[in-house]
């Protein structure tokens, strides 16, 4: 009985025994468990609640400025148009009627002036446009051209075939197949000749240009001309303007479509101090003749400026 007694006993120990190395080896697997997990914490950068910072628009500096159409800051002034949502963006609707050609016919001319950025030596402006589905850009017609936008340059009427003394533009205009081309009116000394000696530009600049009304610059490039918009999307334009310094041709001229880019730095815009002023949204067919007119309705969208000064 004795021996029975003895052998219980020593079962009961043994199991007792078994339990606690069981348990112990789970707390010093736990353990080592959670050592493991620290150091992996350790190792891992800290999480941030921040939204990336990749957006050009999340990182501005006091020289940048993000606009939608409608936005009291761009200081828009003139006929704005409707402001309309259009493929997830806010825009400036222009409807151009068919059969209607030049500055009139849209209803649509305005300049944005945020005052952060104009008068202003120089000035770079990055915006959306959405030509409408099958827009007309000349196919089975005449004449193809149209305005887009521009900086508007002193205070002269520099447009439609007239030169200023006091003012000049730079414009995009749109030709064959959504070529988007840069468009000079420099400032003159009075006269209104359509000549280079007028003009007075650099051998560079006359070298790759043409004149009309206007001087079309790069315009010798016609057909193998690579920035060009498509319709029925969003395309992503920029026009750089640097003014000359008085009595050099050194003013810069740069132009991206949908990040094909052209740049010039050989440029006489102006002859005395003066600045540029805005940027005009004045959209139309034309051209100075009914050949220019549209076939049929049709629309174009501007959205998501963006202005900085370099």
């Amino acid at each position: 009985m004795l021996a029975v007694l003895l052998l219980l006993a020593m079962g009961a120990s043994l199991l007792v025994a078994v339990v606690l190395g069981v348990l112990l080896i789970n707390a010093n697997k736990k353990k080592n468990e959670q050592a493991k997990k620290d150091a992996q914490t350790q190792d891992e950068p800290p999480t941030s609640v921040d939204p990336p910072d990749d957006d050009p628009d999340q990182n501005q500096t006091a020289s940048e400025g993000a606009f939608q159409a409608g936005d009291g800051a761009l200081n828009a002034k003139g006929s704005t148009g409707s402001v309309v949502t259009k493929a997830g963006l806010k825009a400036y609707q222009v409807t151009f009627p068919a059969g209607q050609r030049g500055g009139g016919s849209t209803g649509v001319n305005m300049t944005l002036a945020p005052t952060d950025f104009f008068p202003s030596e120089s000035c770079r402006v990055r915006f959306k446009v959405f030509f409408d589905d099958g827009f007309p850009w000349g196919k089975d017609m005449p004449k193809s051209g149209g305005k887009v936008i521009g900086f508007r340059i002193g205070t002269g009427d520099a447009s439609g075939g007239n030169y200023s003394s006091t003012g000049a533009t730079l414009r995009v205009t749109w030709s064959y197949d959504g070529e988007l081309w840069p468009y000079l009116y420099p400032q003159t000394k009075g006269g209104s000749a359509k000549t280079w000696d007028n003009m007075d530009q650099s051998e560079e600049l006359q070298g790759v240009s043409r004149i009309s009304a206007g001087i079309h610059v790069w315009r010798n490039e016609q057909g193998s001309w690579p920035l060009r918009a498509k319709a029925g999307q969003w395309n992503t334009v920029e026009l750089y303007c640097k003014l000359n310094a008085p009595g050099k041709k050194d003013g810069v001229l740069e132009i991206s479509v949908n990040g094909q880019s052209k740049r010039m730095s050989s440029v006489r815009y102006r002859y005395d101090n003066a600045k540029i002023n805005g940027l005009q949204v004045h959209p139309f067919f034309g051209g100075g003749t009914m050949d220019y007119a549209p076939p049929k309705q049709t629309r174009a969208w501007y959205a998501d400026f963006k202005f900085s000064s370099s």
